[in-house]
């Protein structure tokens, strides 16, 4: 029995150890989505953070963007996160806005690791919202639109 209790103990503590804390800043800066379309830039007012569009791929003749809810010549500047807030290692309460389609939904950010994130928006819960996943953009000058 104190072999099984010491090994419950060794492996919540190892679990613990692997477990990143982040402070709340940590989601300030750049980030590209997964499929190198999207650029948003998260920033800070009062303790709340915000996001908007600073880059993104143009598709040209395309049919992708042209019956978005927002015209793509208004993307950029764009606020599409809104109301997020640091606690637990998550910033929660917030709040995505798609511009293809008009429709906000609540969302919930965390980072992977110190420069990748996961930002899921969903209706009732999480487990059944979508998850975009981004990575720190580092580069010292955004693309060319």
């Amino acid at each position: 029995m104190k072999y099984y209790l010491f090994l419950i103990l060794t492996l919540c503590n190892g679990i613990n150890l692997l477990s990143q804390t982040y402070t709340s800043d940590q989601i300030v800066g750049n980030w590209i989505s997964a499929e190198r379309d999207l650029i948003v830039n998260c920033y800070k007012v009062n303790d709340v953070f915000y996001g908007k569009i600073v880059w993104f791929k143009n598709y040209n003749d395309d049919l992708h963007g042209k019956n978005t809810a927002v015209p793509e010549d208004q993307w950029i500047n764009a606020i599409v996160m809104k109301h997020f807030v640091f606690s637990d290692n998550e910033w929660k309460d917030g709040e995505i806005y798609d511009l293809n389609s008009g429709k906000s939904y609540t969302s919930l950010i965390v980072l992977n690791d110190a420069n990748t994130l996961s930002c899921t928006g969903y209706v009732w819960l999480p487990i059944f919202g979508q998850t975009m996943r981004f990575t720190r953009y580092q580069e010292a000058k955004l693309p060319a639109l």
